[in-house]
């Protein structure tokens, strides 16, 4: 009776192997229409509430012109050039409040005696998981604002928040979502109104990408209050969503669409470089822009600066030294004057490129840490990972989404990037849920078929299959005749979750990449490592691992 249940039960799952090999490919359900929230929001499904003007629109040119002038290099007189348009506008954004569940845990470094100022170095301990039960996170932080469309850059648009906005919201009316036009406080009549066209899912991945960061800040604030903790690392979150409620709110912004200078296209010509800004259209008017340097400002402060010092020495320290004084405008020092203060409008003209490629190059190198400790976890097709290494991946990916050549955005490009990054998580997530069912039905498998050979052999003893797969002798299966075992450091038998822990171990010190001596001792350490992922792609795998313990061929 015992075995017609186990037998019963292995059918459907032998059904579910058969149709995850058949399907690796999952494919999310999604309707044709890729906006549900704009369609919601035309039928009047979604209310939103609009956030009126607080200053008009002569006001925010003041604004955006005298943050030009805080700055002595900064260009005057923007708006007044030929090119500029400053237009009212009002941004959606989705506004969520949640409630929370947070467990995390952490590596932190221990001063090994009790002086904390000892320079000696730190011994790391892994904390146990702490569990934060209820956390609300309200829709006034600023977290927890996602702007609702791609028209605009992100980091532009984070200047429209501003505290309390709430307060002084109304309720957009039927005839003004359908028009798309609303007259609101101090703006313009009929300012145009941004639909919004991020799916509230995207959205709410943005804001959980808010949250796990204020997490992390708050949690290593906490184990940092130690004394006897010198230094916090690798912040593990796990969070539960309790409960959750969005909505689209319209916040006023002025947005200025200019040209300055100039910049060489694909084919070699050289066109007006245009850039965008955003002004917020409540309290102060904060100013979100590129700052941009005066090539003749700076020409003229250089040749001054040359000029002051020429003089200073001409009249102070020649004559208290007993030195010849160089003429004052000799030309030697006419020629320097020349030649710095021409080289001090160049570096003004192309100090915004330099900032940019500064940024990026900034950006790749986090990219590449991220992706480092990423690779550090382990891949492969039989892998499962874990949440820390999704949430590693999806928060490289999204940021890559936010800030990859941000000066050329292009909405449509964008929102089709955002489109298919959120289908690629949601299909992640379904296989490795599919992929975590079908190894823990590989598992059960292997469990029966074990106590299936135990009660053979305590009956009729060593069966045909037994000796046929096994050699006759049970201490004989489990072989290890191309050193992957020991190659991890393993025995014969370990369970598998200390196969995938010691190729980690591994990987970090054979990794080619961290040999920075000989060019032999690198090729060595690649040969180490092709032989350890050889190890791991065939150890994990549970049916590769059976074949490889009987001593057959198993191609990694």
């Amino acid at each position: 009776m015992r075995f017609g249940q186990r037998f019963c039960r292995l059918v459907p799952l032998q059904e579910a192997l058969s149709n995850f090999r058949s399907n690796r490919h999952l494919h999310c359900k999604a309707p044709e229409e890729y906006n549900t929230s704009l369609q919601d929001f035309r039928r009047g499904a979604i209310k939103p509430r609009v956030v009126p003007f607080q200053i008009s629109l002569q006001t925010a040119q003041e604004q955006f012109e005298q943050w030009h002038a805080d700055k002595w290099l900064s260009p005057r007189r923007v708006l007044h050039k030929a090119g500029v348009e400053m237009l009212p506008v009002l941004l959606p954004f989705w506004l969520f409040e949640a409630a929370i569940k947070v467990e995390y845990a952490a590596q932190i470094g221990l001063h090994s005696t009790d002086d904390s100022k000892s320079d000696e170095e730190l011994v790391w301990r892994t904390t146990d998981w702490k569990t934060i039960p209820y956390r609300e996170y309200p829709w006034t932080l600023s977290a927890m604002q996602v702007y609702a469309s791609y028209n605009y850059r992100r980091d532009l648009t984070k200047v429209v928040k501003v505290p309390g906005m709430l307060s002084r919201a109304r309720s957009l009316s039927r005839e003004e979502a359908e028009t798309q036009e609303a007259d609101v406080g101090k703006a313009d009549v009929g300012v145009s109104l941004h639909p919004p066209t991020m799916r509230q899912a995207i959205a709410w991945e943005l804001a959980m990408r808010n949250i796990r960061q204020s997490e992390v800040a708050d949690a290593t604030e906490v184990l940092l209050k130690d004394p006897r903790v010198a230094e916090v690392r690798d912040v593990r979150l796990r969070i539960s969503t309790l409960r959750r409620r969005g909505r689209v709110v319209y916040l006023p912004a002025y947005v200025v669409d200019y040209t300055f200078g100039s910049r060489f296209n694909q084919h070699g010509e050289r066109t007006p470089e245009r850039f965008q800004a955003v002004i917020s259209g409540m309290g102060e008017g904060i100013v979100a822009a590129e700052r941009h340097w005066d090539p003749v400002r700076a020409q003229l402060t250089a040749a001054a600066g040359v000029g002051g010092a020429t003089a200073l020495i001409s009249w102070g320290v020649a004559p208290l030294l007993g030195l010849q004084a160089p003429a004052l405008l000799s030309a030697e020092s006419a020629f320097w004057s020349f030649l710095i203060a021409a080289s001090a409008g160049l570096a003004a003209n192309l100090a915004p490129a330099l900032l940019r490629s500064y940024e990026e190059e900034n950006r790749l190198m986090l990219e590449q840490q991220l992706y480092d400790k990423y690779m550090a976890m382990g891949m492969g097709p039989q892998h499962i990972g874990d949440d820390e290494q999704e949430l590693i991946r999806s928060n490289w990916e999204w940021q890559r989404w936010e800030e990859a050549d941000k000066w050329h955005w292009n909405a449509e490009k964008r929102r089709l990037w955002a489109e298919n990054l959120w289908r690629s998580h949601h299909l992640r997530r379904l296989q490795r849920s599919r992929l975590k069912e079908y190894l823990q039905m590989q598992q059960e498998r292997e469990k029966w078929e074990a106590e299936q050979e135990a009660t053979r052999q305590q009956r009729f003893g060593r069966s045909h299959f037994a000796q046929h797969h096994f050699g006759g002798d049970m201490s004989e299966v489990q072989r290890d005749h191309l050193g992957y075992y020991e190659a991890l450091g393993l025995e014969p038998g370990v369970a598998t979750p200390d196969i995938k822990t010691a190729f980690r171990q591994a990987a970090l010190i054979w990794h080619p990449d961290r040999q920075k001596n000989s060019e032999e001792q690198r090729a060595n350490a690649e040969g180490r490592f092709r032989k350890l992922r050889n190890a791991y792609e065939v150890l994990r795998d549970p049916e590769k691992r059976r074949q490889y313990d009987r001593g057959e061929h198993v191609d990694s």
